[in-house]
């Protein structure tokens, strides 16, 4: 069943709800969706929200562990979990519909290419997972790593990129399936991968990113050399990083990027051309490793293990803002609807205003999972839903009800979350 809201009162000058957790196994879903009613004391507007067959925020469970990774289609939702599953959800309704066991480990990674209604999995069984994005049965297993799967990329809907903890990248054309290169390189475990400017970009616990040519079954090995270029200067561990599209700036005809930014262990961020390939900038500020980057049109976004959010200028790479709150390291970044989204090992999913009239305010703290939240994704900055995944194995959905909160009632605002 899919619950409704439970809003409780403020605490200490910052509202927050504490959503109802119900079970979301498919067989429940025989009786159809369930809600329940609202605390006594609760306001109007509240009462009328939770009464709703689809509330502006629920907590699903399902997983038995850790939720390592989430997707998403515009309808339909994925996590992969350390319970050796990956579970499909329902947007709309917010229901599981089907999971998928196939994986003989735990799952860490997902990527999705819906041109070619595809699903792919990355698992600690050393496997690649092929999915029907419609059917979900599985298309077939791809095998050649011999250590963990921890990244996927998709590269313009013709070529998969997998990244293990053997040391290799490994490139297949998605619609044909066919292994056209092992890339190596890399002396470590890698972790991270994102592509921009006809290259990808992998990050390694070996310091290092290292610089590829985007292959396809039509150009091949002719794209170039296998390996472009590495990326040398960081003296820890590349967990995160993010890429931006050369753009117009707002108000200017000067153009910015692209750029590549790489988020590391040594406490530091580093910003590199993504034509030029080389170190344009080091972002220094942070106390502790960098673990989760994510950018929009004008800010790089960097969470640490410091509990902070740093916000950097994309023009000039100043430091904005430092954003506080959290209690404990930030995992998981995402923008979306206007706002950036933050998820921590303190268990809470909070929301920060960055349009100019709330920018860079807490302007929502919700205490939902009962662990630490790991990932959020959403479609993109101008989403109006983004779903997060725990520790504790549950999902969150979360969306805007309306564009700006400052407009809510002060008795709406509390009851619902909002500061």
């Amino acid at each position: 069943d899919v619950s409704a809201l439970r809003p409780l009162a403020s605490l200490q000058q910052k509202a927050a709800v504490e959503i109802l957790r119900q079970s979301s196994d498919i067989a429940a879903f025989a009786g159809g969706v369930s809600t329940s009613a609202p605390e006594q004391g609760a306001s109007e507007d509240a009462m009328q929200d939770a009464s709703t067959d689809h509330p502006v925020y629920t907590i699903a469970d399902g997983h038995d562990e850790i939720v390592w990774g989430v997707d998403t289609t515009p309808t339909t939702l994925f996590s992969a979990s350390a319970d050796k599953t990956i579970r499909a959800w329902d947007i709309a309704s917010r229901r599981c519909v089907q999971v998928l066991e196939e994986h003989t480990r735990p799952v860490l990674c997902l990527a999705v290419c819906v041109k070619h209604d595809k699903l792919f999995s990355g698992s600690y069984d050393c496997t690649v997972r092929v999915w029907n994005l419609t059917t979900y049965r599985r298309i077939t297993s791809l095998p050649g790593h011999t250590d963990a799967v921890r990244a996927l990329q998709v590269y313009n809907d013709t070529t998969l990129y997998t990244a293990s903890y053997d040391h290799t990248i490994r490139a297949y054309d998605i619609e044909s399936l066919t292994l056209l290169k092992v890339l190596r390189g890399h002396t470590g475990p890698v972790r991270t991968l994102v592509s921009v400017n006809d290259y990808i970009f992998s990050g390694s616990y070996d310091k290092r990113v290292c610089v590829w040519p985007g292959f396809s079954q039509e150009v091949g090995p002719s794209a170039g050399s296998d390996l472009v270029k590495t990326l040398k200067g960081h003296r820890g561990a590349v967990r995160a990083l993010a890429c931006y599209p050369r753009q117009q700036v707002r108000g200017s005809e000067r153009a910015i990027g692209p750029f590549v930014f790489s988020g590391s262990d040594d406490t530091n961020v580093r910003v590199w051309n993504a034509e030029t390939l080389e170190c344009v900038h080091e972002l220094k500020g942070h106390t502790d490793n960098v673990r989760v980057l994510t950018v929009d049109a004008r800010y790089l976004y960097s969470g640490s293990w410091d509990k902070k959010i740093r916000v950097w200028d994309l023009v000039n790479f100043s430091c904005k803002h430092v954003i506080t709150g959290h209690t404990e390291a930030v995992l998981a970044l995402c923008v979306m609807g206007g706002h950036l989204v933050s998820g921590s090992y303190d268990t809470t999913v909070r929301f920060w205003g960055v349009q100019p009239d709330t920018e860079f305010e807490c302007v929502g703290v919700f205490k939902a999972h009962d662990d630490a939240v790991r990932v959020l994704t959403s479609a993109g900055c101008s989403a109006s839903t983004v779903f997060s995944g725990s520790y504790d194995g549950s999902i969150g959905f979360w969306r805007l009800p309306i564009e700006d909160p400052k407009n809510w009632t002060p008795n709406r605002s509390v009851a619902n979350g909002w500061v």
